[in-house]
């Protein structure tokens, strides 16, 4: 017995389906990104076997991030280094600088064009609703606030606030 397969459909009436990679039974993806080339950037959370051969849905799983090429081989994989255990990642992203960005909903994940972590940041606020490219080494987060909305920007290689905006929910923004 196989685990699932992810794939991808362009929307056309004639479209065929192609895979882009297999999963075992033991992984469960969490988020993933196409990048330009094509390639798959996918974080997955991979439960330990029993002796039996079974998935162990209790025991300790490990989320890696993997780099995968167009035909479906892979190019790389990392695990994630201390990765709460319940943790799980909403978004991926492939920056325009070839970083790589993954947010949980309390954390903005900074990796390099290995896989390798760089950054780990524990955003103020509340959970992570966006995760968005906003030019070479930048990534910015939405977050949901008591007060409404707020986007902060990051610097991808030392982890530096750049820039915080708050959007309150009262305000009127267009007047009739």
């Amino acid at each position: 017995a196989g685990g699932s397969r992810l794939l991808m459909q362009e929307l056309t009436a004639q479209a065929k389906p192609v895979q882009l990679f297999t999963l075992e039974e033991n992984e469960v993806l969490q988020a993933f990104t196409v990048t330009e080339a094509g390639e798959v950037i996918a974080a997955v959370k991979c439960f330990e076997l029993s002796n039996g051969g079974e998935t162990d849905r209790d025991s300790r799983a490990s989320i890696e991030l993997w780099k995968i090429n167009e035909k479906g081989g892979h190019l790389w994989k990392q695990e994630i280094p201390d990765v709460q255990q319940g943790a799980l990642i909403t978004q991926i992203l492939s920056g325009s600088d070839g970083r790589i960005y993954a947010v949980t909903q309390t954390e903005l994940l900074c990796f390099d064009e290995t896989g390798k972590s760089d950054k780990r940041l524990t955003v103020k606020g509340q959970m992570i609703q966006q995760l968005t490219d906003v030019g070479v080494g930048k990534a910015a987060v939405r977050q949901n606030t008591q007060r409404g909305q707020s986007i902060t920007v990051y610097q991808g290689a030392d982890g530096k606030e750049l820039y915080q905006k708050d959007f309150r929910e009262d305000r009127i923004w267009l007047r009739t």
